[in-house]
C-alpha cells in the first residue's frame, strides 16, 4: 500500500513537471511565432529597392509669398505633423505631393508617418517615391501602429484624434495636398477641413490643426463636428476652376487629388493645380521644357563602342552590316567623322574599306567599376562608356546595329540632350528610353544626372539601368532633355515600332504588325533582335531583298556612292 502511494505521488509530480515543460514550450513557441511574424512584416516593409539612391533637395525652391509659412512667433502653428498610411499598397506620385506640401508649406520640425505596412513598390520599380521621400526628408519618423486599420474608416480618424489630443499637432490625410495655411489655424485651438460630409465615404481626406491638444473624452464630439463640417477640401477640377483674379478660399486650405497622375502631366500644363504641383516637386512654378540654344550645337560626330563579346584576345570581325551602319552615319546622317572606341581594333575586309573614310579607332579601356560596384558584360560596360564619352566630347552615340535613314536636323543640335522612347510596356512606367541613339552637348547636365542613377546598379536586370533609369533622370529634369520620337525606330523580331504613332506601347512578346508608317520619316533604324536582319547580311542579300530593310541598304550604298557593291 505504501509502495502504491509512493508511485501515485511520483506520477503526480511527473505530470506536473510535464505540464510545466509543455507550458514552457508553448510560451517559447508563441514568442517565436510573434518574432517570426514581426520579421515577415519587416521583410514586407523594406526591400532591395531601398538601396536606390533617389535623394532630392526639397529645401531649395522659389519663394511663393502667401503660400509658404512665414512665422515670427514660435508656437503659433504646431510644429508636429501626423500622417496615416493605411493598407498594403503602393506609394504613388500624388502621395508624395501630399508629403511635399507638408514640408514646403508648414516646414514642420517632425513628420510622423504612421503605418502598419510601409508602402510597397511595383514589380518594375517605377513607384519609388517613398524611397525618395525617406532619403530627402531628414525629419521623417516612421512609426508602426499596433493594428492594421481600414482605409478611410472612422477608426483611422479616431486613432489620429487620439494622437492629437495627447500631443497637439497637425494631421494631413492621404492624397490631401495643402493649398495654403488657413488663417484660422493661427487663431483657433482646433481647425479642420474635410472633403466629405457623410461617414459612408473616406473620412480621412482632410486636415486638422490642433494647437494645444484636447481632453481625450471629447473625441466623440470632435467627430460629430467633422461629420457636419461646412469646410470642404477642393478637388482638382474645383481648384483649377478658380479664376486667376481670385485666390483659393483660405478656409478650405486643401485639395484631394485621388486620380492617377505622373510628373509628365504637370510639366507644361497651365492649370492652377499643375503650377502648385510643379512648385511642390520641382521647386519651380514655371512650365518645364527644354529650350533650344544656338550658342553651342551638338557636334556632328558619331561615337561607336567596339567591345569584344567573348573572352578571345581578338575583336569581333566587323561585318557588312556594321559597315552599313558607319557609312550611313557619314553619308546619310551627315556626320563629319565617326570615332570607334574600343579595347582592340576591329578587323576584316569591311574594316579595311572603312579605313579610307573619315573613321578613326580610339583605344579605350573597359570600365571596371561604377560607384565602387563591379560592371560586368559588354552591354553594361557600354552603358557607362557612352556617358563618359559624350560628357567629354559631345556628339552622337550610336549602337553598331543602327542604320541612319535621314539627316540630323539643325534644330535638334540646339538642345542639350536628345533621346527617343522605347516601345515595350514596362508596368506603370509612363515611358522608357532606348539609349541606342543618344545626342548630347559636351558636359550636358542631364548626362550627369543619368550617370548618378548608377549609384544603385543592377547587373541582374539589364533594362533597369539602361532603359528605365534614363527616364527617371528625365522625369527629375524634364527641362534638360528633348524627346525626339523620330530619332530611331526599333525593330524586334521583324516588327519595327515607330514611337510617334499613337498606342505604340505594347507587351514585348506582342508580335502583331504595327500600323503602316513611312520608313523615310524616321532618322534611324535600330535592329535589336535579330541582328542583322537577313536582308542586310551581305551585298547580295541587299540586292535581292524586297523588304524595307533591303531598301534601307540600297539607300545607304547609293548615298555613299557604293552601289557598285551590288
Amino acid at each position: 500500500m505504501a509502495f502504491r502511494k509512493a508511485c501515485l505521488h511520483y506520477k503526480s509530480r511527473k505530470n506536473i513537471f510535464n505540464l510545466l515543460v509543455f507550458l514552457f514550450f508553448c510560451t517559447v513557441s508563441w514568442y517565436a511565432l510573434c518574432f517570426a511574424f514581426d520579421v515577415v512584416v519587416k521583410a514586407l516593409d523594406t526591400g532591395a529597392e531601398d538601396n536606390i539612391i533617389m535623394f532630392k533637395d526639397i529645401y531649395t525652391h522659389e519663394p511663393w509669398p502667401g503660400l509658404e509659412l512665414n512665422l515670427t512667433e514660435p508656437g503659433a502653428i504646431p510644429a508636429k505633423v501626423h500622417y496615416y498610411w493605411c493598407g498594403n499598397k503602393m506609394f504613388r506620385f500624388v502621395d508624395y505631393l501630399s508629403l511635399l506640401s507638408i514640408v514646403r508649406i508648414l516646414k514642420p520640425q517632425k513628420i510622423i508617418f504612421h503605418h502598419f505596412y510601409q508602402p510597397r513598390v511595383d514589380t518594375f520599380w517605377y513607384h519609388t517615391w517613398f524611397q525618395e521621400l525617406k532619403q530627402s526628408v531628414p525629419n521623417l519618423v516612421l512609426r508602426r501602429s499596433i493594428s492594421n486599420l481600414d482605409c478611410g474608416s472612422e477608426e483611422v480618424l479616431k486613432y489620429i484624434l487620439n494622437k492629437l489630443s495627447q500631443e497637439g499637432g497637425v494631421y494631413v490625410g492621404e492624397k490631401v495636398i495643402l493649398t495654403q495655411l488657413p488663417s484660422a489655424a493661427y487663431t483657433d485651438d482646433f481647425f479642420y477641413s474635410f472633403r466629405f460630409r457623410n461617414k459612408l465615404v473616406d473620412l480621412t481626406s482632410g486636415v486638422i490643426f490642433s494647437k494645444n491638444g484636447f481632453p481625450v473624452e471629447s473625441i466623440g464630439e470632435k467627430l460629430k463636428f467633422i461629420y457636419r463640417s461646412p469646410r470642404t477640401c477642393y478637388i482638382v477640377d474645383e481648384f483649377d476652376a478658380i479664376p486667376e483674379s481670385r485666390l483659393p478660399d483660405p478656409e478650405r486650405a486643401c485639395l484631394v487629388a485621388d486620380s492617377l497622375m505622373y510628373p509628365k502631366n504637370i510639366w507644361e500644363n497651365t492649370t492652377r493645380f499643375s503650377e502648385l504641383a510643379r512648385w511642390l516637386y520641382y521647386g519651380k512654378r514655371a512650365r518645364l521644357f527644354p529650350v533650344e540654344n544656338s550658342d553651342e550645337l551638338i557636334p556632328m560626330v558619331s561615337h561607336l563602342i567596339w567591345m569584344r563579346t567573348n573572352n578571345l584576345l581578338k575583336s569581333d570581325e566587323l561585318e557588312f552590316y556594321h559597315y552599313l551602319s558607319i557609312m550611313s552615319a557619314l553619308y546619310v546622317a551627315g556626320f563629319k567623322a565617326v570615332y570607334i572606341h574600343g579595347e582592340i581594333e576591329p578587323y576584316g575586309p569591311w574594316w579595311e574599306l572603312l579605313k579610307r573614310e573619315n573613321v578613326k579607332f580610339i583605344l579605350i579601356e573597359r570600365p571596371e567599376t561604377i560607384f565602387q560596384q563591379a560592371v560586368d558584360g559588354p552591354s553594361h560596360q557600354s552603358d557607362v562608356l557612352r556617358l563618359n564619352i559624350l560628357l567629354r566630347y559631345g556628339g552622337v552615340y550610336q549602337d553598331r546595329d543602327v542604320l541612319w535613314v535621314g539627316p540630323i536636323p539643325d534644330n535638334l543640335r540646339r538642345y542639350p540632350v536628345v533621346a527617343c522612347p522605347d516601345w515595350p510596356q514596362n508596368g506603370e512606367w509612363p515611358e522608357v528610353f532606348n539609349m541606342g541613339v543618344l545626342m548630347a552637348k559636351r558636359n550636358a547636365p542631364w548626362l550627369k544626372s543619368f550617370l548618378s542613377t548608377f549609384r544603385y546598379y543592377r547587373d541582374d536586370k539589364w533594362a533597369f539601368n539602361a532603359v528605365m533609369m534614363p527616364y527617371k533622370a528625365y522625369e527629375q529634369h524634364p527641362d534638360q532633355l528633348y524627346v525626339d520620337r523620330y530619332l530611331q525606330v526599333i525593330c524586334f523580331h521583324g516588327v519595327c515600332h515607330p514611337t510617334w504613332k499613337t498606342d505604340y506601347k505594347r507587351d514585348i512578346m506582342d508580335q502583331r504588325p504595327v500600323p503602316a508608317f513611312v520608313w523615310r520619316d524616321a532618322r534611324s533604324f535600330h535592329f535589336t533582335v535579330p541582328k542583322p536582319p537577313e536582308s542586310l547580311t551581305s551585298p547580295a542579300a541587299v540586292k535581292n531583298g524586297d523588304d524595307i530593310y533591303a531598301e534601307i541598304g540600297k539607300l545607304i550604298l547609293e548615298k555613299s556612292g557604293h552601289l557598285d557593291l551590288l
